[in-house]
Parts: structure tokens; C-alpha cells; sequence
């Protein structure tokens, strides 16, 4: 049994990295000249670059709905949109074939433009891989240290300040359970000021971030092994 459970550690660890391999060369390679980029300058000159680069990816990939990424971190990850194949990308990659990681997705209800919430799907992986480093929000010096998730979409670079992280039980019939996931469109803005409540009653900790009626909202959602089908949610609002 140790020697089972050695080997399975190992065989984890190695398809862990292989997957994250594919995603570390995705950025690493000028797509249009087949050559590593150039060395990253600081501020905006990095950001301008990385748009361009993400720019050649959706003409590679049809289906990628933007890259999301939180400086300083290890998330950095193309996210997905298959609005008539719900959760593709679940266990697939870009190759749309049998990956354990996936791709982050977008939900498939979701609308870059006009939604009031777009929730993005991601696997928690143990050595904080994909989604995995988002359960440091549940820190508030983390928060403090990361308040801004970027999104960059065909349209150009949008950035969400932090409103709060939490998590929640999806299991149908909880009683507790918040049903963060069906929130896409508000029918008005005493629904979205429902919803923007509900995230600060149930966050580990309070922020200063502010969410009007008419802003637009980013959840991400990840999976969380302390409840019986937990899920732990960063919700974001746009802030630029």
C-alpha cells in the first residue's frame, strides 16, 4: 500500500506538471515569429505586451474568452467559453483532449458584455496551480497584497478590485448553501445590491471595495475540501 501510494503521489506530481507545461508555453513563445519575447519591462510597457501576445492566442484558439491573471501569483491561465457545451473544458485542454486540470472556463449563461456577473470556473490544484492559489483569499494580507484580478478580453484589458472571498456549500438542498452560480443578469438593482450583500455577510473579512448597480461583476469559483461539495469564491467588481 505505501509503495501504491508513492507511486500514485509521483504519478500526480508528473501530470501536474505536465499539464502546467502547456500553459507556461502558451505566453512564452512569440506565436507570430516562433521566438521567446523579448525580456518584460515594468509597468505598462509589460501589460502592453502581454496583451499582444494574448491578442495572437484568440486567433489561435476560437474559443478562449479572455486570459486572467493576478500579478505576483501563480494564476496566469487562458479562460474558456463553450456557451453550448457547458463545462468542456472541465477536463480538457486547449487540444481538447483529456487533461485532469482543464481550462478555466466562463459560465456558460455568461456574456463578456451585458452580464452583471461572470463567473469563471477553475480546478484547485494542491501546489496552487490553476485555481489553487485563489484559497490565499481567505488571508486578508493577501487581499491586501492582490486586491486586482486582470481579465484581458478581445476588447483590451479590464481590471476587478477584490470585493470579498467566502466559501459556501453547493450541495442541492443546503440550507445554508449560496447559490452564487445562478447569479449572471440582475433583473434590477435591488437584486444586485442582494447579491453584492449576501458576498460581504458571508466574506472572511471586509474590504473598502464599492459595487454599484451598472458595475460589472467577476466571480471565480474553485473547488474547497472542508465542506461536503464546498466551493470557495473570490467576487470581484470592475474597477477599469
Amino acid at each position: 500500500m505505501a509503495a501504491f501510494s508513492v507511486w500514485q503521489l509521483l504519478a500526480n506530481l508528473t501530470r501536474n506538471a505536465a499539464s502546467q507545461r502547456k500553459f507556461d508555453a502558451l505566453l512564452m513563445a512569440d506565436s507570430a515569429s516562433g521566438s521567446a519575447p523579448a525580456a518584460q519591462s515594468a509597468g505598462g510597457a509589460e501589460a502592453d505586451q502581454k496583451a499582444e501576445r494574448v491578442a495572437r492566442l484568440f486567433e489561435q484558439y476560437p474559443e478562449m474568452a479572455g486570459w486572467l491573471s493576478i500579478e505576483d501569483t501563480k494564476l496566469d491561465y487562458p479562460v474558456m467559453h463553450t456557451p453550448d457545451k457547458p463545462n468542456y473544458y472541465l477536463r480538457r485542454d486547449l487540444q481538447s483532449e483529456y487533461d485532469a486540470y482543464g481550462v478555466p472556463y466562463l459560465n456558460e449563461s455568461c456574456n463578456l458584455q451585458d452580464s452583471d456577473n461572470l463567473i469563471i470556473y477553475g480546478h484547485s490544484i494542491d501546489n496552487g496551480d490553476v485555481f489553487g492559489s485563489l484559497l490565499r483569499y481567505s488571508e486578508e494580507e493577501y487581499f491586501r497584497e492582490h486586491p486586482v484580478i486582470q481579465l484581458y478580453t478581445r476588447d483590451g484589458l479590464r481590471q476587478y478590485t477584490v470585493l470579498g472571498a467566502f466559501i459556501t456549500d453547493v450541495t442541492p438542498g443546503t440550507g445554508d448553501g449560496f447559490a452564487y452560480n445562478d447569479f449572471v443578469r440582475a433583473d434590477s438593482k435591488t437584486a444586485y445590491d442582494t447579491f453584492v450583500s449576501e458576498v460581504r455577510a458571508r466574506a472572511y473579512y471586509q474590504t473598502d471595495t464599492q459595487a454599484a448597480y451598472g458595475d460589472q461583476l467577476l466571480t471565480l469559483s474553485t473547488c474547497e475540501y472542508t465542506l461536503p461539495d464546498g466551493r470557495f469564491v473570490v467576487v470581484a467588481v470592475r474597477t477599469e
